[in-house]
């Protein structure tokens, strides 16, 4: 009899429905412990990546705010050097007044030679008059 009750009885437990019961819920017991362990242990590895993560910021940071510190330091010595801001305004302008300059003596030489045309065609007007006449 003992054969045929464990042929029906697969996990050879003898016992009446609630002890069933109990053992169905220390398994889902069980499996939750196992499942909340490996979310535990991906929680670990998560919060190593986030502190990896913070120090390379807290380094990126220091660098880039190396850099810029070193572009402003640059910056006041090009703007308010002695031969800073002043020399390249003063630069600029009289870049300015040289191209100012240029483009005045253009026009006055082209007026000249406007002048000298207009005065050799007068000449020539007058000499054709006298010698037509």
């Amino acid at each position: 009899m003992n054969e045929l009750y464990e042929k029906h009885n697969k996990n050879h437990y003898e016992g009446n429905g609630w002890s069933k019961y109990q053992l169905l819920v220390l398994q889902q017991l069980d499996d939750h412990n196992k499942v909340l362990q490996n979310l535990n242990k991906e929680l670990g590895d998560l919060k190593q990546v986030i502190a990896v993560s913070d120090t390379e910021t807290k380094l990126w940071k220091a660098q880039i705010m190396s850099s810029v510190d070193d572009i402003e330091t640059k910056l006041d010595n090009i703007f308010y050097d002695e031969r800073g801001l002043t020399q390249r305004l003063t630069n600029l302008e009289r870049d300015a007044h040289v191209e100012e300059t240029s483009s005045a003596k253009m026009k006055a030489a082209w007026a000249f030679y406007g002048a000298i045309l207009v005065f050799a065609s007068n000449i020539a007007l007058k000499l054709v008059e006298i010698y037509i006449k």
